[in-house]
């Protein structure tokens, strides 16, 4: 049984209700200050010698799809994982869609499944 298993799901939950939000204000924070950002590092990308590599303003473009992706990959976990398990823990019992997904992938339907079995 994993770590997060064995862990009592208030204390689970009481420090995701404190780290969740608070990713999801930085990266809004962020994004909204992306032109912002981008201009300036454009900026100073076209003032250095040997312009025309952008490496700052391409690091803050990687930055922000890093913010995105997360963004995007905690909202799935909430709504997919997450959210089961606090259903789960008061006792009902709702479709899962990780089921479904799981049960889905049957070796009929991908190629090499069976094999990885």
């Amino acid at each position: 049984m994993s770590k997060a298993a064995r862990e009592p799901f208030l204390r689970r939950w009481g420090r995701r209700v404190l780290t969740i939000p608070a990713f999801f204000l930085v990266g809004t924070v962020y994004l909204a200050l992306l032109p912002l950002t981008l201009a300036f590092t454009a900026a100073l990308d076209l003032l250095r010698p040997g312009a025309g590599t952008f490496s700052r303003s391409r690091a803050v473009l990687v930055f922000a799809l890093y913010v995105v992706c997360e963004l995007v990959g905690i909202a799935v976990a909430l709504a997919i994982g997450d959210g089961r398990n606090a259903c789960t823990a008061s006792g009902r019992n709702p479709f899962c869609l990780s089921h479904t997904a799981r049960f889905s992938m049957s070796s009929s339907s991908v190629p090499g499944c069976a094999a990885m079995k």
